[in-house]
């Protein structure tokens, strides 16, 4: 999609016509993307693909070069589709591309994942209480680093430092419980 200077700065804007242009232009590219990652599974295609195109228009002001808006549009599409996997598994459901047969896609977990998840607690509780709250924070509250940074009074790359920390701490807790 080729956009002149003019119209590139009317997107950054919100220009709804060159927004409506932009989505006309991707819509399909995008559908497809995120249809291949969904393998096949329209219905979570289309609730990702909305979502997609609303984090776009809130986000367009952002997009520094009119030269990669497919690039761009992917990652966003990528993003949300992990955000709905991420969304999926805290509610302790998760989509089974492979079932054809299960019209909603969504499969309950089973015995074993069961036992991987009480794994995973007592792996949890035997972690330092930093690490914990760490954890808590980014995963379970779904804060950013910045917020976590804020709360805790460190900077942000300490936050990345500390994060990365506490989930060596707890893959190597897993594995000790593994080998138990």
């Amino acid at each position: 999609m080729n956009l002149s200077k003019e119209e590139f700065v009317l997107l950054k804007t919100g220009d709804k016509k060159v927004f409506e242009k932009m989505y006309l232009y991707y819509k399909e590219k995008i559908y497809n993307f995120l249809l291949f990652k969904a393998m096949g599974n329209k219905e979570v295609a289309n609730e990702v693909f909305s979502e997609t195109f609303y984090s776009a228009l809130t986000g367009i002001k952002n997009i520094k070069s009119p030269d990669n808006i497919g690039g761009w549009l992917c990652t966003i599409a990528s993003r949300r589709f992990n955000d709905f996997l991420r969304k999926k598994y805290r509610e302790k459901k998760y989509y089974d591309f492979t079932d054809r047969n299960n019209l909603d896609g969504v499969a309950s977990i089973e015995e074993d994942d069961k036992s991987k998840s009480l794994l995973f607690e007592i792996a949890f509780e035997a972690l330092k209480k930093e690490y914990k709250d760490l954890i808590r924070m980014k995963y379970l509250e779904d804060k950013s680093q910045k917020e976590i940074s804020d709360i805790i009074g460190k900077n942000e790359g300490a936050i990345e430092g500390l994060l990365f920390r506490a989930r060596e701490a707890l893959k190597k807790e897993i594995k000790k419980l593994e080998k138990s």
